[in-house]
């Protein structure tokens, strides 16, 4: 109930980046392609998964987000309540399991955000039990396939999932439990790689040149300081403290002589962490997103022991049961981002509460795009067209204005060209002072153009002025349908 009261709180929240997925699904559904633009074949999806499940959905469902929110709830309670009776053999376990889980602020914050951070926890949740059960002919099936879906929940989740695979094969090729057959799921993921390069031109999306991940000192180091804080935060920190102040056993297995894939895990999970070294601070990466899903294994690694002291467990649950109270409410009204030992506003987003991004940021992207749908009523007359529109924000503006064509960072990035946005777009909308001086944000459009809507809000710790252009002479759209497509003309 506790954890259903959370997610009713937090219901509200909904990433930005969640309706650029809506709405690859959206015209996937109505038959314009898997595409943002129609008829421009460029991949920002960092799940595809996610938007077929979309897809999928909006048959069923008018307001697919709010659907899928309620399926995400769903899969992670359900799968966090099965996998904690399944892997701990003792009702304490069970508690400190489920108490650093379902009422954990970030996994919560993450199940209804919209993305594909609850798909992907579930799926390493269930692959992170399996792996430590006996292996048979069908569990190692089981064990590929779930990698399979994994990797086309997320592409870097092959981290984790290859050495667990590996592992896997080696125990059962020993026990003469190998069959080719068991390898048939990997389609799955060569299969959408193929088509991406196919119907995209290319296998990754375009999230992976402009967020690339970096071996920069400082940058190591920033990142290394931030999942400390997660360490600490979301009570693995007084887990582990518990597990070394505990007896010194190996994680044992409920299954008794069972031949145990485990160190897969632990070897996937070290390089999840070391490739969290590289990007976990990138954008839209804040509440510890990245790591979010791998925080059930986690716990399920430092917190599987047998024949423990009650008395040790029955503080750590009331260590754990303290801290996930106090992020609730920090997270909640303080802080999406909160870290420990850095200084305040480092890190993204850092000064705004949860509750201020749902009531006061969505809300001023939905007036902002309200605007452009009013004056394009009248404005647009003479254009004959549906309006292009540069923004900072791929998802809820586009989302809202359906026919809308789009220029945006991850949209419109082109290896082979580059181009002045705001000259080819009807209307620019901006967030100053936050993105730069509006001279940068609107180029030539300060100039000729005209200020259609603006308002200020209290955003990420200071005021910031939403704002909408009007630009009266845009030239003719010259970009290239593919991204590894030359442009017909270029600005530099």
């Amino acid at each position: 109930m506790v954890a259903i009261a959370l997610v009713a709180l937090f219901f509200r929240f909904t990433a930005d980046d969640a309706f650029i997925v809506a709405r690859y699904a959206r015209n996937l559904s109505s038959g314009q392609g898997f595409v943002f633009n129609p008829q421009e074949h460029v991949s920002a999806l960092t799940s595809p998964a996610e938007a077929l499940v979309m897809a999928a959905m909006s048959f069923w469902f008018p307001n697919v987000m709010t659907a899928y929110k309620l399926v995400s709830a769903a899969l992670v309670i359900g799968t966090l309540l099965l996998v904690a009776r399944l892997a701990f053999s003792d009702l304490w376990g069970v508690a400190a399991f489920l108490i650093a889980t379902l009422i954990s602020p970030f996994i919560a914050m993450w199940t209804v955000g919209g993305l594909e951070t609850p798909l992907l926890l579930t799926v390493v949740t269930w692959l992170t039990y399996m792996a430590g059960l006996q292996i048979t002919r069908s569990r190692l099936t089981a064990v590929v396939a779930l990698s399979a879906v994994a990797f086309l929940v997320r592409y870097d989740s092959v981290l984790f999932c290859a050495p667990i695979v590996a592992t896997a094969l080696r125990h059962a090729f020993k026990k003469k439990a190998l069959s080719p057959w068991v390898l048939a799921p990997m389609a799955i993921p060569i299969g959408w790689l193929a088509f991406s390069q196919w119907y995209y031109g290319d296998i990754l999306p375009t999230s992976f040149y402009l967020k690339t991940p970096t071996l920069n000192p400082l940058r190591l180091a920033y990142n290394a300081a931030y999942l400390l804080s997660a360490l600490a935060l979301s009570g693995a920190g007084f887990a582990l403290i518990w597990r070394w102040l505990s007896e010194r056993r190996a994680l044992t297995s409920r299954v008794q002589g069972a031949t145990r894939p485990a160190g897969g895990v632990y070897v996937g999970l070290g390089l999840t962490l070391l490739y969290g070294l590289s990007m976990s601070t990138v954008h839209m990466m804040f509440g510890y997103r990245m790591i979010v899903p791998y925080l059930p294994t986690a716990l399920i690694l430092i917190l599987r022991k047998e024949h423990l002291a009650p008395f040790s467990r029955r503080s750590l649950v009331a260590c754990l049961t303290a801290t996930q109270c106090l992020m609730v409410a920090v997270v909640w009204w303080f802080t999406v981002n909160p870290t420990l030992g850095t200084p305040w506003g480092l890190y993204e987003y850092s000064r705004l509460s949860l509750k201020s991004y749902s009531a006061d940021f969505l809300a001023a992207l939905d007036a902002d795009a309200s605007a452009v749908r009013k004056h394009w009523q009248t404005a647009g007359r003479e254009y004959g067209r549906q309006p292009r529109v540069l923004t900072y924000a791929a998802g809820r503006l586009p989302f809202i204005l359906r026919g809308a064509y789009i220029f945006e960072g991850l949209i419109s990035y082109r290896k082979r060209c580059r181009l002045d946005w705001p000259r080819y777009a009807d209307y620019v909308e901006i967030l100053y002072p936050r993105n730069g001086t509006r001279e940068q944000q609107l180029g030539n459009v300060l100039k000729t153009g005209a200020l259609i809507s603006s308002r200020q809000v209290g955003f990420d710790g200071r005021k910031e002025w939403f704002e909408v252009w009007f630009n009266p002479n845009p030239v003719d759209n010259v970009i290239s349908r593919r991204v590894s497509d030359p442009c017909a003309a270029a600005d530099e």
